[in-house]
């Protein structure tokens, strides 16, 4: 204990303790004894700030409000940048379905067409077999 040189020494001898404890006397302190000192019960008491009774002054107030406008203001910002963020991948997704929906429909409406034609140039020889005369009109191909 002599290289410690932190600790307090007393140079008092330890208080020896006895086996039995219902063989000692406990002195009872009596209450006169501790309020002794008129200084502690006259001690001047200062209010917490979280007190309920406690009193704010209006910058107080107004620092509250700062603090709670600029809370739910970034939190907005928050929420727009990570909408932002998810309407991008949305969009970036929506051009790759649609590309290979175009690359479907391409070869569909070029069949279409032809077909569109075919139905056209049919309909062009029935209005011509019917406009000519019956001797010259092909029946068949009107047909």
């Amino acid at each position: 204990m002599a290289d410690n040189t932190d600790e307090e020494h007393f140079e008092s001898e330890p208080i020896p303790v006895s086996e039995n404890l219902s063989d000692e006397n406990i002195p009872i302190i009596e209450a006169d004894a501790i309020n002794s000192n008129p200084e502690i019960i006259n001690m001047e008491v200062h209010k917490h700030p979280h007190h309920v009774t406690h009193k704010k002054k209006w910058g107080e107030y107004l620092l509250e409000f700062l603090l709670l406008f600029l809370a739910v203001f970034l939190g907005f910002v928050a929420e727009n940048i990570r909408e932002t963020s998810v309407e991008h991948d949305r969009e970036k997704e929506y051009m790759v379905t649609m590309l290979e929906d175009l690359k479907t429909d391409v070869p569909l409406l070029v069949k279409t067409e032809k077909d569109w034609e075919e139905s056209n140039n049919s309909a062009d020889s029935v209005v011509d077999a019917i406009t000519f005369p019956l001797a010259t009109a092909d029946l068949r191909k009107a047909y």
